[in-house]
């Protein structure tokens, strides 16, 4: 569904203030004209004079002056009140529009930033996979010549610690590169990406069953797209692995017609763990976490949310316009 500028929400709202005020010049014209017409039928002011005459000790027949003058001071008053109403709603409507423009600001640059850092992302993976990942092998290959070489146990010994060590530096920095730029998503696409990584957390969390549910038509997502909801499920597996102990986790990628608008891709990770609640967003924890998800899906025009189901059960939706 299309999302209506904060903007044009403020013209809307001032060009209905400004019509509900011509309805109530018009209803008090009609009900003065109404008035004025009873009054000349019904001679009113004759039958209030000879009422009043009796009271002339207590000046009774000075009361028509006395509310013709109070109705003109409480006219000014309203068109006092009418005038603040609408420079406050002046101020508010410019407000709204100043709020809304930096939004999008601040959403464009968001945006700009994610693209930033995944392309450094991106490059930082290439050079530890094009040069350490290398030099690494260039290692083990020597390690594995010294420990064939080697003329004693306790040279052989040293040469085979010394493999242990290096296979502990290639299995991390094959780690980190998949933490920084999956493979599988630049290679396969989105849903190989979730898969592989699903598998990952299947020999984590191995009392843990997961169930997902891809959609075939999820595959000409975009790139920044692609990311931004392989993020959101990284960030939630891990919340769900330091948070939850639950015994199944589903995860649901779909695609909706958007009708005469956008496609929409559909990310639902659900868990049956307990959870606590949601914190809410401080200096300390901004852009970590829910926030950070929820900053990124909203760069790229689309929704988030985690919410508690059930007291047993935490899900997370996020949701992209399909561009």
């Amino acid at each position: 569904m299309a999302q209506i500028p904060a903007t044009d929400i403020a013209v809307r709202r001032a060009s209905g203030a400004r019509a509900s005020t011509i309805v109530d010049l018009l209803v008090v014209a009609g009900v003065t004209l109404l008035a004025a017409f009873a009054s000349a039928r019904l001679e009113l002011s004759e039958h209030i004079q000879r009422l009043a005459q009796p009271l002339e000790w207590l000046q009774a027949d000075e009361l028509p002056n006395v509310l013709f003058v109070l109705a003109l001071a409480l006219a000014w008053f309203a068109w006092r009140r009418y005038r603040e109403a609408r420079d406050a709603l002046v101020r508010s409507t410019t407000a709204e529009a100043t709020l809304a423009r930096a939004l999008e600001e601040n959403r464009r640059l968001a945006s700009g930033h994610v693209a930033v850092q995944e392309a450094e992302r991106r490059a930082l993976a290439r050079e530890l996979h094009d040069e350490l990942g290398q030099t690494i092998n260039a290692i083990r290959i020597d390690g594995v010549e010294a420990r064939e070489r080697a003329g004693t146990d306790d040279d052989r010994r040293i040469a085979a610690s010394l493999l242990r060590g290096i296979e502990h530096l290639h299995a991390t920095v094959r780690g980190l590169i998949r933490d920084l730029r999956p493979v599988a998503l630049d290679e396969l696409g989105l849903r190989a990406a979730i898969t592989h990584c699903v598998d990952e957390w299947r020999s984590r969390l191995r009392d843990t069953r997961f169930a997902p549910d891809l959609s075939p038509a999820v595959d000409d997502l975009d790139e920044a797209g692609n990311i931004a909801l392989f993020r959101v499920l990284q960030e939630a597996l891990t919340n769900i692995a330091k948070h939850a102990q639950p015994t199944e986790v589903r995860i649901v990628l779909t695609r909706e017609s958007g009708g005469t608008t956008h496609d929409v891709i559909h990310l639902r990770i659900v868990n049956d763990g307990a959870r606590p609640p949601v914190p809410e967003p401080t200096p300390m924890n901004a852009g970590l976490g829910l926030i950070g998800m929820r900053e990124r899906i909203h760069a790229l025009g689309g929704t988030f949310a985690a919410t508690a189901v059930v007291p047993d059960r935490f899900e997370v939706v996020a949701t992209l316009p399909l561009r």
